[in-house]
């Protein structure tokens, strides 16, 4: 995101976005339990062994294999030599954030699943195709275009729905690559903790985006059918982010602060770890 007109600093920027966008960061707090927070309290604590139970009960191919000692490694030689901010991205792409194999068309035959969709350095343009900014909450003599191009974006695929509703779909919600719809988990990559604010600046404001425009969805969805927000509603309604600055990751969740009106966002980190630990790579 870029001010037609720049302020001095880039701090004075960053702080002034997240105020009129009413933007808010919690980035202190005590780690939780992800076994509880994602429910899967009886899974198994052994990286192995919830592979393979995952796996049995979902059939996709982008399971990451959980080769600890080589991911430690990686990020450790990344550190001793000072790779550029380059290689990070690189690495983790191949090797962490996995994409399935693409094919030209969707397959028409076969279940509906849901399935995830990788995308790199997407650029999308706002206020066209059903994919809006979030409102101003508070008044600014700026004017800011929206320049976000986050490093990676997961999405769900399309084949999630029936072959026959997927052409219409793009009605309703914005969809990209004529493939894909509803990003819910955002990833920025920076070289070291230097630009540690750099990194979740910019998957925050990227993150408020995407759930501005499944707010707008459900929103649409819920009036049409008559119905109010229920505790269901809004507990499923989050987006996910995760900034790699060096070896040190950060696990974010993005929440509306209010439901039955739009009028800002939270950002508040969950978890955090170091690939250099062994017990950041669990």
């Amino acid at each position: 995101m870029q001010p037609a007109e720049y302020y001095n600093t880039r701090r004075e920027i960053i702080f002034h976005i997240l105020n009129i966008f009413g933007i808010t960061i919690q980035n202190k707090g005590v780690k939780k339990d992800l076994n509880k927070y994602f429910g899967l309290q009886e899974s198994s604590r052994d990286p192995k062994r919830r592979l393979a139970a995952y796996k049995e009960e979902l059939s996709l191919g982008i399971w990451l294999d959980p080769e600890l000692g080589r991911i430690q490694q990686e990020y450790k030689v990344m550190r001793v030599y000072e790779c550029n901010e380059a290689e990070h991205p690189v690495y983790t792409l191949r090797d962490i954030f996995l994409d399935k194999a693409r094919h030209p068309w969707l397959p028409e035959d076969g279940n509906q699943r849901w399935l995830p969709v990788r995308m790199l350095q997407l650029v999308r343009k706002l206020h066209q195709d059903e994919w809006f900014a979030p409102p101003f909450i508070r008044t600014s003599r700026k004017r800011y275009e929206w320049d976000i191009r986050p490093d990676c974006v997961y999405h769900i695929s399309l084949q999630v729905l029936q072959p026959g509703f997927r052409p219409s779909v793009q009605k309703h919600v914005s969809v990209v690559q004529k493939r894909a719809f509803c990003p819910y988990l955002t990833t920025e990559f920076k070289k070291d903790e230097k630009v540690v604010a750099t990194a979740r600046h910019q998957v925050t404001v990227a993150s408020a985006i995407a759930l501005f425009n499944r707010y707008r969805l459900k929103s649409c969805a819920l009036q049409m059918s008559g119905r109010i927000w229920s505790e269901e509603d809004m507990s499923q309604m989050c987006h996910y982010d995760i900034t790699f600055t060096g070896s040190t990751w950060d696990l974010w969740c993005t929440l509306p602060k209010t439901f039955e009106t739009w009028s800002d966002c939270n950002t508040s980190t969950i978890y955090s770890g170091d690939c250099c630990i062994l017990a950041g790579v669990q």
